[in-house]
């Protein structure tokens, strides 16, 4: 007898197979539709944002530092300008570069006009402050330009507001050089400066959408933290620089001490100041590792923010000059008050940076007078 057959499995009904294939196209079409909508939303969001909480702006088809500093109409080739000294007042040569020249500020709040106002505000005696600095320019410049107008200016009092973060490699043709290069080549010669061609930022698919242009920029700031390269400026901080850093170092004193004759020679007093950088006034402990963040191969090698300040206050302290380092004041102003006295991107002093300085320094021309004379 022939074994009955196991009862088949009923069909599913058509209905059911084309409820099932239906069922899964709304569910991909719903994943989609919420997909597309969190993007919308981001993509919405991002452009409430500002520049400076997105990082960048981007502008002509290449991302940029987003834009802090103020129009600047003034001739930075015209030398520095004057009128004739009032009688019996006393006049400042400020030399420096482009903290003296006040990047990004309005002319009425940078440090020079912000020291002759506190001098002249504690009534001992009247004050002109002339400031001789151009961006860019380096301690040959400022000598240079001491030279062609001293006896015109007269001064009475002369200080060089010094950054060791660009103006020893500025003595320098060689470290110039190297400065050139990288600042062509790299996406960052700065932790806060951008300059990246759309050609060059990674998966930039959709110029038109703010969503993708921040996931852009968000790639290449991480492909900047891959590259080994180190800007040649930070290691004005190596504790054990290369030769040429020495001979750069050989030409800042040699040049310092160029302009200290012609104070001489010029009867006048003399004085250097120090000027504060982003990373610097954070301490040396949290600045450098803010600086690792941008340049990871720093973390090789050993450095000391506070080494080229050191190196110029010695020098100062050799020939009896009168020495200001503004840096290690303002750590423990801003540690104090929790102040911001440098544009977070540019780097540079802001309108707070410049009126701390003027107010500190003018503290420093008024306590140190009495030392100023010629050969100080």
């Amino acid at each position: 007898m022939t074994a009955p057959l196991p009862p088949s499995k009923p069909l599913d009904p058509p209905s059911s197979s084309k409820s099932r294939r239906g069922k899964w196209w709304a569910k991909w079409l719903l994943a989609v539709a919420s997909v597309g909508l969190m993007l919308g939303l981001a993509e919405m969001y991002l452009r409430t944002w500002s520049p400076d909480r997105l990082g960048f702006e981007y502008v002509d088809g290449e991302f940029r530092t987003p834009q802090e500093l103020l129009p600047d109409d003034r001739d930075r080739s015209a030398p520095p300008t004057f009128g004739p000294k009032a009688p019996g007042a006393t006049r400042i040569a400020l030399l420096g570069d482009s903290y003296v020249w006040g990047l990004g500020c309005p002319e009425a709040t940078i440090v020079g006009n912000r020291l002759q106002h506190h001098l002249n505000e504690k009534g001992a005696g009247t004050f002109e402050v002339v400031s001789m600095g151009r961006p860019g320019w380096s301690q040959v410049d400022q000598l240079r330009a001491l030279q062609s107008l001293g006896e015109r200016l007269q001064p009475d009092l002369v200080i060089t507001l010094f950054l060791p973060l660009n103006d020893v490699r500025e003595n320098s043709n060689e470290l110039n050089a190297i400065a050139s290069a990288q600042y062509e080549q790299m996406t960052r010669f700065r932790p806060g400066w951008l300059q990246l061609p759309k050609e060059d930022a990674p998966w930039f698919l959709w110029e038109g959408s703010r969503l993708n242009q921040f996931l852009s920029y968000q790639l290449a700031v991480r492909a900047s933290r891959r590259d080994p390269t180190i800007p040649i400026d930070y290691q004005v901080f190596a504790t054990e620089p290369g030769p040429e850093w020495q001979k750069a170092w050989d030409e800042t004193l040699r040049l310092l001490q160029r302009t200290i004759r012609y104070c001489e020679k010029l009867g006048v007093g003399y004085a250097l100041a120090v000027a504060s950088t982003p990373q610097g006034i954070l301490g040396n402990e949290a600045g450098l590792a803010e600086l690792v963040q941008s340049y990871p191969a720093m973390a090789d090698g050993s450095y000391d923010l506070d080494l080229p300040a050191s190196k110029v206050e010695a020098f100062c302290e050799e020939r009896e000059i009168p020495f200001l380092n503004l840096e290690s004041e303002f750590r423990e102003r801003v540690r104090r008050t929790g102040e911001v006295l440098h544009f977070p991107f540019d780097g540079h002093w802001n309108i707070e940076g410049h009126e701390a300085a003027g107010q500190r320094m003018a503290e420093f021309v008024g306590s140190s007078i009495h030392e100023w004379g010629p050969g100080k």
